[in-house]
């Protein structure tokens, strides 16, 4: 590609010390701004869920989307159309249908492009210079697999493989640092000249801390650790931080509530924030169709599950992860996702908003992440879950103990768990250099407010000239999702599952050319929601073995579905 001189895209940035929620800023600037398009990718410590980043693309520059072999980009603002030009030039005999002005269609084909559809991230991210680093962020949705790995997909519901926006404007929180940097990208050629560029970006940027000044909390309230984020010690006595403040986290179990029941969350600092009702009346079990949830018919998965049992003692398959597709309807995605973020958390929070859909998420599992600094690819497999030891709402340490210990000692759990450990090391052998692949935790758990998990991480060093997006298609899909051998799973879960899964199952997250190299971190998209014209899907799965009970995997994907269920539940009685 004829790449722009480095002079003519170039970011400006300011550094702005504050303390405000990440998600307030979000949805207010999502709100503001008519079909507003954008990503809130937010990243804790697994150990102690700790807040360490969160990432926002507030403007886009281009909206690029998938549907199998065909790859449209669509220019969003000046900035966009300038790369569209570029990449027309670029890939003029890709170009399929007519080029318009602010939009260009293009056909990638694996059997000529290695790379298929992520060719055309190849060109955007050789951008990169001392001034500009282009950051690319959104879904790659599950179904990608079906031109990279022959993998047929069903028609029905298959309406984006992939949606991915190159920020024009991105702003980044450092939790541990506890900063705010905005960044805005802008055009040399754009008819301005330098000083009036900088004049712009300085009242945008004052915009901005005007803002973030009106969401700001005190600092001496602010906790060190985020009250929606941590695990640890809570109970009727509330959760204390590393300051000293308190927040009240009265909480019940996944799937146990009572029918009526008070929960008080910390409140963020919007004004307009509606409170959480005081009596919520949400039957249990949650994911039920009392509660106006769509149930897939328990009988049909039975069977499918029944159907890979067979499979596996026969040795056809050695795992396979089918699923299940709810659904409900979602007032507000907006107050969904903040009610998950309070009651559920994870290692990775996320809200995509496009113009066809919402997604938003709350998920215990990272996908692939890379470092170009160390040249380091990273898995960390999840599988074996034990419910938290609590009596009456409170961990007890003896009975969480021997929740652990169960964990540890359960065969089914623990042959699950490494069969999918040999599976990350198989799955970056593609990419990594000879002799590189270890194992870096084996069997340890990880503890969240209602569960436990098992889990290990797996890196590799990769090799010399492939790129993190070389490394995401050899690793998609997750064995977690898939199973093994993946290829296989894949394919036969689909003789089953009538729908495309879409974004279920697939990894959310973001990639940024630095002049070191490549940064890719993401996470799997999975205790999740896709939310299209008021309704929510909720799709969760069950890994499958040889000696697996039918009715326990058929619980477990309700489970599984329940904290999701649940938050959209509160924030459609917020709605009333």
């Amino acid at each position: 590609m004829e790449a722009p001189v480095a002079a003519e895209i170039f970011t400006l940035s300011r550094e702005i010390p504050s303390h405000f929620e990440p998600f307030d800023l979000f949805e207010l600037l999502m709100q503001k701004r008519d079909q507003a398009l954008g990503m809130l990718f937010e990243s804790a410590r697994t150990d102690n869920q700790s807040a360490l980043k969160s990432m926002m693309i507030t403007k886009a520059a281009l909206r690029i989307t998938v549907l199998k072999a065909c790859v449209t980009v669509e220019a969003l603002t000046l900035l966009g159309t300038h790369l569209i030009n570029d990449l027309q030039k670029t890939f003029a005999t890709a170009v399929v249908g007519a080029m318009e002005s602010d939009r260009v269609t293009f056909s990638f084909p694996c059997d000529q492009y290695t790379r298929g559809v992520l060719t055309i991230l190849d060109p955007l991210l050789a951008l990169k210079n001392p001034q500009f680093s282009p950051f690319i962020g959104g879904l790659f949705g599950y179904d990608l697999v079906g031109e990279y790995y022959q993998v047929e997909i069903p028609d029905k519901g298959r309406s984006t493989d992939l949606c991915l926006f190159l920020a024009e404007e991105l702003i980044q929180i450092d939790h541990k640092e506890d900063r705010v940097i905005y960044e805005h990208l802008f055009l040399e050629s754009d008819k301005r000249d330098r000083l009036e560029i900088y004049r712009s970006f300085n009242q945008q940027a004052a915009h901005y801390s005007e803002l973030i000044d009106k969401l700001s909390v005190k600092k001496e309230t602010f906790p060190t650790i985020s009250p929606e984020l941590s695990t640890d010690h809570f109970g009727n006595e509330g959760t204390t931080c590393k300051n000293g403040s308190e927040k009240d986290f009265k909480e019940v179990e996944i799937g146990s509530c009572p029918k009526t029941y008070s929960q008080s969350y910390p409140q963020g600092a919007c004004d307009n924030e509606s409170p959480i009702s005081p009596a919520i009346e949400i039957k249990e079990p949650i994911v039920d169709a009392q509660n106006g949830v769509r149930i897939p018919d328990r009988a049909i998965f039975k069977a499918t599950v029944e159907h890979f049992i067979q499979k596996t003692k026969a040795g056809e398959l050695l795992q396979i992860v089918p699923s299940r597709r709810f659904s409900l309807p979602c007032h507000s995605p907006f107050k969904s996702y903040r009610q998950l973020k309070r009651a559920y958390p994870s290692p990775y929070l996320f809200y995509l908003q496009d113009r066809d859909f919402t997604l938003f998420g709350a998920s215990p599992e990272s996908a692939l992440k890379y470092s170009p600094y160390t040249r380091e690819l990273e898995l960390y497999p999840i599988a074996g879950t034990k419910r938290r030891g609590l009596v009456d709402g409170e961990i007890d340490l003896e009975l969480d103990q021997k929740m652990e210990a169960l964990l540890k000692s359960d065969p089914k759990e623990l042959a699950e768990h490494l069969m999918l450990v040999d599976l990350a090391q198989e799955d970056l052998a593609k990419v990594s250099e000879a002799g590189s692949i270890y194992v870096k935790d084996l069997l340890k758990v990880d503890r969240y407010r209602y569960v436990m998990h098992l889990v290990s991480r797996v890196a590799g060093r990769l090799k010399e000239g492939l790129t993190p997006i070389d490394a995401y298609l050899a690793v998609m899909n997750m064995g977690t999702l898939t199973g093994a051998p993946k290829i296989e799973a894949m394919r036969q879960i689909y003789q089953f599952e009538e729908e495309a899964r879409g974004s279920y199952g697939g990894a959310i997250g973001y990639v940024e050319g630095l002049m070191q190299g490549d940064r890719f971190d993401s996470a799997i998209t999975i205790r999740s929601a896709y939310v299209k014209e008021g309704i929510a899907y909720v799709q969760a799965g069950a890994g499958i073995v040889a000696d697996s009970d039918p009715e326990s995997e058929i619980e477990e994907t309700e489970n599984k579905a329940s904290s999701v269920v649940m938050a959209i539940l509160e924030a459609n009685y917020q709605s009333i």
